[in-house]
């Protein structure tokens, strides 16, 4: 019988919240009367011992002499003065030494009771002493096996005639055991025999208490009959006068962890009765003075029970607003007289019924979080680390990010930071990436945070090292995907980073859901983690054999297909090939960012245009989409080629009178003051180099007068060309940077040049061209951006050179000498200006060849021009006027 316990953590990666019965113990027997002790009437009966020392001595005494009946009035005695509740004498300053008497006390009982247990004819005096066993933890000298052997005889006939309170105690008893101390053989009679005497029982028959005690040891036992369940339920269900809150409360509980860890539902009807129940008490129940510690009577519920049901709703998935928003206020009141565990559970549990953005509920959490923000400041010890994990994981889930929840957040993340300086190893890896991912939604990036993530960035890398199986694999994309969000790319972030992505590595990503692989690959990709593109082919791998179709959402593709593309990495074919086979998904499911999201990238990493697979992501654009993802896909299309943007005029037109549309809305809005043009720079940019394209596309002429035509087309020119204009200029001024391998390009051409004009005159080499002019970051009309380097040749030949360095490349094997979609485009338009032929690369791999040998620069920069041109090419171009190089 495998023993479940509750589990501990926060959800941002899975994990669940902790809760406890509030006080259930079983009850006690009355343990019949034996004849008078030596001390004579009252004095002598054990049953009746005023405190722990004096029943001590009454079994020190004449334990060894005494009847069943009276021995089980000691063990009952005992078993309640374990209690110092109970005992009035006892102090907390004598703990120890009351274990100590009481273990003796017990062995004593039980060296007079075993002899006996052979020969017992009544349920009963099995189930007292083991009662009290349980409760005085107390499972040494093997009373209690014997005991539960007895009550397993003959097919549990024993343990079948124990009354409704006999068959609590057991199951109460059971579950206090620990691991090992009962055999699971001796166990699982008993228990089935307890079973079969139950389910024979009456709705009536059964006391509330020990409905409550027996669901709560199958919780924490894991030991699920359903027939059973459902007949404990109903008998709760149907003596709502007879139940106290206590009872009520760890029902709720108990039919919470049923269903979580061991998939037991109860009946609709059953819990709808329990939760009116609930709902009814609560205006009476909040007990408005006392210790956190009392419990509820029959008509109040304790602030340790409000949290329990709240806890048992979440586990549940009970969301019933008629219960959970009076629930919810009366813990938000009760929240000052919480224990930090209670509290913990409390906002975890309203983060997991998705409590979020509901004004029913702000107030409850606002109560709540107040509170843990002044214990924290009084006494931050009180909170365990898993209580500081759940709180934190709550708290984004509930999106409390406004000014009210700061100061609380602000404490927890000290708290937190001070905790793992204190206690490197306090922090479970659940923990440790709920925390980070709560810190993430909750948008903690001011350098305030820093201390905190930097703390748990630390400790995650060195669990890592240690424990590195500890950390599941949605904690590791979890955490993955926080530190992108939070901007993590400073030198302490980096070897963390590592670690994270070499662990997913090794596990080949086993295990990881189609989200946590996305996340992750999405997450390393926005930190730049671009040097090891066996990550990304391991990453590409795994998603292929998840299914695209059938596990991945149209979200979880467009971030691996983006991921991919920010590092450059060209993909396995079978990822478009699933990709495409993932059409109809998309198709129906795929919103307007996903769909302009996956074009880009497409585009960007060059790979083979799939007409089904543009098409859909086409059609799927209409409607709700905003500027931005407007030119990413039109811009996309242009980098796919003058093919594609003809094959899907109808979709490119529809797209550009959208823009057309907004821009006029936009412009009217900006001139009347309403509003401002939405469209920005980088936008503009892209759309000036689709309208590049569709001159010059055939078939596509009607497309290219419909961004000029806007309504603000003056006798000149249109607003938004001109804006275009004015956003591809704007590159050209922006743009100043050249890299140490440019810069060394243009000293070799001006070299070059000055050698070849110190020889005119003098025999030259055949065919080696002569330079006029060599300009570096030139200017060219009709282009986004500089060109690297223009050069002039004699007889009006201009040649663009470009000096690729490695981001204009593909950057896995065997891809690496591929340009991306960004590059290819340029490359297009140059092409168009200059003249097939005119334009070259200087490919960074070929010039690092070269290692820096000045004729075998100047060797491979004659090559390049030499073989560059088509005679009269450029010349033509020149002269149709629109071929226009400026001085930079």
């Amino acid at each position: 019988m495998g023993r479940r316990w509750a589990g501990d953590g926060g959800r941002g990666a899975g994990g669940r919240g902790r809760g406890w019965g509030v006080g259930a113990q079983g009850r006690g027997g009355g343990g019949g009367r034996g004849p008078p002790g030596p001390l004579g009437g009252d004095e002598g009966d054990p049953g009746k011992a005023r405190d722990l020392p004096s029943l001590a001595a009454l079994v020190q005494e004449g334990a060894a002499g005494w009847s069943v009946s009276r021995l089980c009035a000691a063990f009952n005695r005992a078993g309640k003065l374990s209690s110092p509740a109970v005992d009035v004498h006892a102090t907390a300053s004598d703990d120890p030494r009351r274990a100590d008497l009481l273990h003796c006390t017990l062995a004593a009982l039980a060296t007079a009771d075993l002899p006996l247990v052979p020969g017992l004819r009544d349920a009963k005096w099995c189930v007292i002493p083991l009662w009290a066993c349980a409760k005085a933890g107390y499972w040494s000298g093997g009373l209690a096996s014997t005991l539960l052997q007895r009550l397993g005889q003959d097919g549990g006939a024993l343990m079948r005639q124990a009354t409704d309170q006999g068959h609590g105690n057991v199951w109460w008893s059971v579950s206090e055991a620990p691991e090992g101390v009962l055999t699971t053989g001796q166990t699982e009679g008993v228990l089935h025999a307890s079973i079969e005497g139950l389910l024979q029982m009456g709705a009536r028959s059964i006391g509330t208490q020990e409905c409550s005690n027996v669901l709560l040891a199958s919780a924490r036992l894991g030991f699920v009959n359903p027939v059973l369940l459902h007949h404990l339920t109903s008998c709760l269900a149907a003596q709502p006068d007879a139940i106290n809150c206590q009872d009520l409360a760890n029902s709720l509980y108990a039919l919470g962890e049923l269903r979580e860890d061991c998939g037991h539902t109860p009946r609709p009807q059953d819990l709808q009765r329990l939760a009116a129940e609930v709902v009814w008490r609560l205006p009476f129940g909040l007990r408005q003075v006392g210790s956190l510690g009392q419990e509820g009577g029959d008509g109040m519920f304790i602030p340790k029970a409000l949290s329990n049901m709240l806890l048992g709703c979440s586990k549940l998935g009970y969301a019933d607003p008629d219960l959970l928003q009076p629930l919810a206020a009366a813990a938000g009141q009760a929240a000052v007289r919480m224990e930090e565990q209670g509290l913990a559970n409390s906002l975890y549990s309203l983060a997991v019924l998705r409590c979020a953005g509901s004004a029913a509920y702000a107030p409850a959490v606002q109560c709540l979080t107040v509170e843990v923000q002044q214990r924290l400041q009084r006494q931050p010890d009180a909170f365990k680390p898993q209580h500081l994990s759940n709180i934190l994981y709550a708290l984004s889930v509930l999106d409390c990010k406004g000014p009210a929840y700061a100061p609380a957040v602000q404490c927890l993340t000290v708290e937190v930071q001070q905790r793992l300086q204190r206690q490197p190893d306090a922090f479970e890896p659940q923990s440790l990436s709920n925390m980070l991912y709560a810190l993430a939604v909750l948008g903690c990036k001011d350098p305030a945070y820093a201390p905190a993530v930097q703390c748990l960035t630390v400790e995650v890398q060195q669990g890592l090292q240690w424990q590195p199986d500890a950390f599941e694999p949605q904690a590791l994309s979890n955490i993955l995907y926080a530190l992108a969000v939070l901007g993590c790319k400073n030198p302490t972030c980096c070897a963390p980073v590592a670690a994270l992505a070499a662990e997913c590595k090794q596990r080949g990503f086993a295990g990881f859901s189609a989200q946590g692989l996305a996340n992750s690959v999405w997450a390393l990709a926005r930190m730049g983690y671009d040097s090891d593109q066996a990550w990304f082919e391991s990453a590409v791998a795994a998603a292929v054999q998840l299914d695209t179709a059938e596990v991945f959402s149209p979200q979880h593709v467009s971030n691996i297909w983006y991921a991919l593309a920010l590092v450059r990495h060209h993909p396995a074919a079978a990822l478009l090939e699933s990709t495409a086979a993932a059409s109809d998904m998309l198709c129906t499911r795929a919103t307007g960012q996903v769909c302009a999201n996956l074009l880009w990238s497409l585009a960007t990493l060059g790979v083979p245009y799939d007409p089904r697979l543009v098409g859909v992501l086409l059609e799927r654009l209409r409607g709700e989409v905003n500027e931005q993802n407007l030119a990413n896909s039109l811009w996309a299309l242009a980098v796919m080629g003058p093919d594609v943007l003809s094959s899907h005029r109808c979709s490119v037109e529809g797209l550009l009178r959208e823009l057309v549309r907004r821009w006029n809305e936009d412009e009217a809005g900006a001139i009347g003051g309403s509003g401002a043009v939405q469209f920005n720079t980088l936008e503009l940019r892209q759309l000036w180099q689709v309208q590049q394209e569709l001159v010059h596309t055939d078939g596509c002429a009607e497309l290219a007068g419909i961004l000029p035509a806007d309504k603000g087309a003056g006798p000149q020119q249109s607003t938004l060309t001109n804006a275009m204009r004015c956003a591809a200029e704007g590159q050209v001024d922006a743009d100043q940077r050249t890299s140490d391998l440019q810069r060394r390009v243009v000293r070799m051409l001006v070299r070059l040049q000055r050698q070849l004009a110190s020889e005119q005159g003098q025999q030259q080499l055949a065919g080696a061209p002569c330079i006029v002019s060599v300009s570096g970051e030139q200017q060219v009309e009709g282009m986004v951006g500089r060109v690297d380097v223009v050069v002039e040749l004699v007889g009006g030949r201009w040649v663009a050179m470009e000096v690729d360095g490695p981001t204009h490349f593909l950057s896995n094997d065997p891809h690496t000498r591929d340009r991306n979609g960004s590059t290819q485009l340029r490359d297009r338009q140059l092409g168009r200006l200059f003249g097939a032929g005119n334009v070259v690369s200087v490919p960074h791999w070929e010039w690092r060849e070269m290692r820096g040998d000045v004729e075998r620069e100047e060797g491979y920069l004659l090559r390049l021009l030499r073989g560059s041109g088509a005679d009269g090419e450029c010349e033509a171009a020149w002269a149709a006027g629109w071929l226009h190089v400026w001085a930079g």
